[in-house]
């Protein structure tokens, strides 16, 4: 297959950001129709300021404001798509950026026949063919045909759009795989996603000239937001420095709000950064916890409180379990909704009360009928029974989930765990464990790239 010169974009200076106090104006609410647009200064100093430094509120909580109903008129383009705006991406096309998949780690019933992807194939071959395995749940296999897309000769180096999806779905099919170091490798070839080389300011050359057109000239990424999450912590991951995922996630926060202020941008595309620069404090919570700082977690968890938010409750009781704040989490989960209830038998666990949690699942499994939550009930009363001593209880709980088609890694370890506890026969078991597993009839379980690890193998 022939490959491409690897091409280095020269000139990505990153842009001018905002003076801000942390990297976000939090003090303000940009959907306040009193307030005007901001006027952005040159920041004389690029140093991003810790989360944890800051004393101000978070800046990820967005105040969001009554808005008029959506006009289809006035929607400009989608805004989950890349602007359309033709960008040479040829230096993410090298073969050499992308790695070969080891499958040492897979068990043998699981493992996938990656055949070289054909000099002679059709990009529109290739393309079908990587969402045919994604159907099937076949991800490594995809990862591997989404690789070979990306390094066809057929590719148009400034098909921006496909060359994205491409890449989403090679990062999303090694991290669902168990190769997320490698995805986490690859990342870095996308270098410094805030370079200017990465933004366009004008209007796509369709709705130039358009009322829509302002002096406001917002600078747009030619990527898809989804894609820039993930590679933010991809990114921090290949670079050993857990710390740029979270400074990356604040200045995608930035950009919400400079979206959100702007007066260019429509009601439909305003909510969507609303709701963008909500996520985005969830995610840097996640990124805090990652990198074990709980306490500002916890903080920003809190910082983004809202009135009846059950969702909220959910995540800020897990966070005080995870912590050991336990009288914070018992006066926070008292409450009669059904959600929140389900974490009531953890703060049992936490207190030690073993027979008080597995009393708690099981009157939840008598009511939970629906399949994600029976799985996360049925899996938790498993592992309280193993907590209190009672191996065969447990053991048969989590056998018959298997039966019923579970094959997920979480139960699986757990059972492989409770063979070695309970058998002096446990390396049979497991591998006994991993064929009935591999043997369902399941493509979403099958195509998970299973690794030995995940049945102690």
């Amino acid at each position: 297959m022939a490959s491409k010169p690897l091409k280095k974009v020269a000139n990505r200076a990153s842009l001018t950001r905002q003076s801000t106090s942390g990297p976000l104006d939090a003090g303000i609410d940009p959907l306040s129709h009193s307030v005007p647009t901001q006027v952005s200064s040159p920041h004389s100093d690029s140093t991003i300021v810790s989360p944890a430094t800051s004393s101000r509120q978070s800046p990820f909580r967005p105040t969001i404001k009554s808005l008029p109903p959506p006009s289809p008129s006035n929607y400009r383009f989608n805004p989950e798509d890349p602007v359309p705006q033709t960008k040479d991406l040829s230096f993410l096309l090298h073969p050499s950026f992308y790695l070969p998949i080891s499958q040492t780690e897979v068990p043998p019933q699981f493992r996938t026949d990656l055949t070289p992807i054909s000099a002679s194939a059709s990009l529109p071959e290739l393309l079908a063919e990587t969402d045919r395995l994604l159907s099937r749940g076949q991800f490594l296999a995809a990862a591997h045909t989404a690789a070979g897309a990306l390094t066809s000769t057929a590719l148009d180096s400034t098909d921006v759009k496909t060359i994205a999806d491409l890449l989403s779905i090679r990062y999303s099919c090694l991290e669902l795989t168990g190769n997320t170091q490698i995805a986490a490798q690859e990342s870095k070839a996308l270098e410094d996603l805030n370079s200017d080389f990465y933004y366009v300011v004008s209007p796509p050359p369709s709705f130039r000239g358009s009322q829509l057109e302002t002096t406001d000239d917002l600078p747009i990424h030619i990527l898809p937001f989804r894609l820039r999450l993930q590679a933010s912590r991809l990114q921090s991951i290949g670079f050993s420095d857990p710390r740029r995922g979270v400074s990356a996630l604040y200045d995608l926060g930035l950009e919400c709000r400079d979206h959100i202020s702007s007066s260019r941008i429509t009601t439909i595309e305003k909510q969507l950064w609303v709701q963008r620069l909500k996520e985005l404090g969830i995610r840097v919570a996640n990124a805090l916890i990652e990198v074990n700082d709980l306490e500002c977690a916890k903080r920003t968890l809190k910082d983004l409180q809202s009135s009846g938010d059950v969702d909220w409750k959910v995540r800020m009781g897990l966070m005080l379990l995870k912590v050991g704040d336990l009288p914070a989490a018992k006066e926070l989960l008292d409450d009669s909704s059904e959600t929140v209830a389900m974490l009531k038998p953890l703060l049992a666990t936490a207190e030690g009360q073993f027979e008080g949690a597995i009393q708690g699942w099981d009157d939840l499994r008598t009511r939970n009928q629906e399949m994600h939550l029976a799985s996360i009930v049925r899996q938790n009363l498993a592992v309280n029974y193993l907590y209190a001593g009672h191996l065969n209880a447990a053991r048969h709980i989590m056998e018959s989930a298997v039966d019923q088609g579970e094959g997920h890694r979480s139960l699986t370890f757990n059972l492989a765990t409770i063979y070695e506890l309970s058998s002096e026969k446990s390396q049979e078991l497991k591998k006994d464990l991993a064929n009935k597993v591999a043997s369902q009839d399941h493509a979403m379980l099958k195509g998970h790239g299973k690794m030995n690890a995940d049945f102690k193998l």
